[in-house]
């Protein structure tokens, strides 16, 4: 059995409000759906936020954050090796469309209680400024480096992982290369 529901008059939408909201609700869909995409087209052509495997790293980053006021804004760093991890540095290269690319490196990380083997961490905000970005690079690359051991029974001198940052350079431009250039 059906019922009609007669509205109290203030509570019932007039035809005119009716045939209003039809013809204003494609315009709020299209200005929300532009504000959206908006965001999405202008990422499609920003900076690309990588970072590099590193397999002969001791340890590595596996997951990072990024953000509007910091391009690194948090990462999860994995000991990768056998041994306990004690420090560890952060690095990035930014690479332009050019080739030229600018490295930047974050400040030691002390690690009192070390970081056990297959362990993984949360690495804090780098402050990586938005430069970069607004300078045009096509991608920031981030990796581990200066990876800190305690000293070996009997030594006085900590290991450390530290590469050439032109290792990291090379690795960068490649990585680039093949995952973001192409794309654009």
């Amino acid at each position: 059995m059906n019922r009609v529901v007669r509205l109290p008059c203030g509570t019932c939408p007039s035809a005119w409000g009716v045939k209003f909201m039809q013809k204003l609700m494609p315009v709020v869909l299209l200005v929300v759906f532009l504000a959206a995409s908006s965001g999405v087209f202008a990422q499609g052509q920003g900076t690309g936020m990588l970072f590099l495997p590193q397999p002969d790293s001791p340890a590595a980053l596996v997951e990072t954050t990024h953000g509007n006021k910091d391009l690194l804004q948090a990462a999860k760093l994995q000991n990768r090796s056998s041994e306990l991890i004690v420090g560890y540095r952060i690095g990035w290269i930014a690479v332009y469309p050019s080739g030229k690319e600018k490295v930047g490196l974050g400040l030691p990380v002390d690690l009192p209680l070390g970081v056990r083997p297959g362990t993984t961490i949360d690495v804090p905000a780098q402050g990586v400024t938005t430069d970069y970005a607004k300078e045009g690079a096509v991608a920031l690359i981030f990796f581990v480096t200066d990876v800190r051991t305690p000293a070996p029974d009997g030594a006085t001198a900590e290991g450390v992982w530290r590469p050439a940052l032109e290792k990291f350079e090379e690795q960068a431009l490649s990585l680039t290369k093949s995952a973001i250039l192409p794309a654009r």
